[in-house]
């Protein structure tokens, strides 16, 4: 029998029901409840959080599940049976610890089952079984992290003020001052998704600001879950050395060249940032793999600062029903992931776009156009995509350079820049993106 408290998740939910500060203050994630209905009442309830709307009316909870995966399945008036369960949120903290305590233990079961099972497979080398044994214990451990309480957060904010100390020089830069402006960098607890049809440069946008960032000292992951580790550095090193991608593969380069890009090449080994190339890897063992990645980071004498994951679409679940409920567990996960119980870093998501935007006459992405929007939109603070109109163009231009726009669909943390987005130099050949001002077209 699994390890479940079902009368500490009603007593819960109940609470969030009375006090909306409940669901804004635990961090408890949707699997982690026993009951698939649980699961899903609760991913409501943080589905409305986000949005600002308030859980302690019913009537707001019971809408907000027609808009969620599986929402239409929980008993009709089984909201209002919660609401009823209890009379005071007072016991909430007690409550989550309950849930975690036995999501910990039931998860800790998986585990043991799942390595006794690759133990016997004496197909499984040796390192993989341990290394994967070691993953997950990992991503358990981190589940006890305990959370600064709210008076805790409010004492350091007060502190960073009397100090005049900028809560977002904390943030990892893009590399680019005009975004950096409108979006205020790349910030710990934050998920940036990046959209855009293929060929659009969204990976180049990922990349750029990757090696800027580990050129300024900040740790960077890229998982490139599309393509072999060695093409993205083959772009790495055509960024910092301007020599094309084509002259790279080709291996086509003058002496000149060859040298910029071997100590190009050397230079990125003192770097702290890393490539991680696991093809059809399920969202947990990407997070484990993080900090295992993490620590070789730090061993650079950095700390882990910004993710990257190209594209979330490729990552795997072979227990989702379809795409949409693999998107939104991910996405979910990717989210419990930045925070400060875990890796506290921020997370660039680059996701694919359907192909309704390219079906419009004037081809700029919308929101609606992200795969599985609904989940990527409501997990992401910010929005951003790339979109270059030379694309649609009958006639080329001849000059390497273009403009990329990028179009800040959505941002928690200021302004729109939809539809007509940030101008931004592209070079086709290197991948470079720089400020327009400082480039000759």
């Amino acid at each position: 029998m699994r390890p479940a408290n079902v009368q500490a998740e009603m007593g819960l939910l109940s609470a969030a029901l009375i006090d909306q500060t409940v669901a804004m203050d635990t961090a408890l994630i949707p699997d982690d409840f026993s009951m698939g209905t649980h699961q899903i009442i609760w991913r409501a309830m943080k589905a409305m959080v986000r949005k600002g709307i308030p859980t302690n009316d019913p009537l707001l909870v019971e809408h907000e599940l027609q808009s969620v995966p599986g929402g239409t399945s929980v008993r009709q008036g089984y909201i209002k049976e919660l609401a009823a369960y209890s009379d005071s949120a007072v016991r909430a903290a007690e409550y989550s610890n309950i849930i975690r305590e036995m999501a910990i233990r039931a998860k800790t079961i998986d585990n043991a089952e799942d390595a006794r099972k690759l133990a016997q497979d004496m197909e499984t080398p040796i390192d993989d079984l341990l290394d994967r044994v070691e993953q997950r214990t990992y991503a358990l451990r981190a589940r006890t992290a305990q959370h600064l309480s709210f008076e805790m957060m409010i004492d350091t904010f007060i502190g960073n003020v009397e100090a005049g100390i900028n809560t977002y020089s904390q943030g990892v830069s893009w590399g680019l001052p005009s975004l950096d402006d409108a979006v205020l960098t790349m910030q710990p607890g934050n998920i940036y998704t990046v959209g855009a049809r293929p060929g659009v440069g969204k990976s180049w946008l990922a990349l750029n600001a990757m090696l800027q960032a580990a050129k300024r000292g900040d740790g960077i992951l890229f998982f490139s879950l599309d393509e072999p580790a060695q093409n993205q550095v083959i772009r790495l090193l055509a960024i910092e050395t301007g020599i094309s991608t084509r002259v790279m593969k080709q291996g086509a380069f003058d002496e000149l060249q060859k040298r910029r890009i071997i100590e190009a090449a050397n230079m990125f080994k003192a770097l702290p940032m890393e490539i991680e190339d696991s093809r059809g890897i399920s969202v947990e063992t990407l997070i484990s793999k993080a900090r295992v990645k993490g620590a070789e980071i730090m061993r650079k004498g950095a700390s882990l600062k910004v993710v990257m994951i190209d594209y979330v679409q490729l990552i795997s679940d072979n227990e989702a029903k379809n795409g949409n409920e693999k998107i939104t567990k991910s996405m979910e996960r990717i989210r419990v992931m930045t925070g400060r119980q875990e890796l506290d870093c921020a997370a660039v998501v680059i996701s694919q776009l359907s192909r309704e935007s390219v079906k419009r006459d004037d081809k700029r992405p919308r929101l609606e156009d992200l795969r599985e929007s609904g989940s990527i939109e409501q997990e992401s603070d910010v929005v951003i995509m790339p979109f270059r109109e030379s694309m649609y163009k009958e006639e080329k231009e001849s000059s390497p350079w273009d403009v990329m726009e990028l179009i800040v669909a959505k941002n928690r943390h200021g302004s729109l820049y939809s539809p007509k987005g940030l101008p931004f130099a592209w070079h086709q050949w290197n991948g470079r993106l720089q400020e327009p001002q400082d480039v000759v077209f």
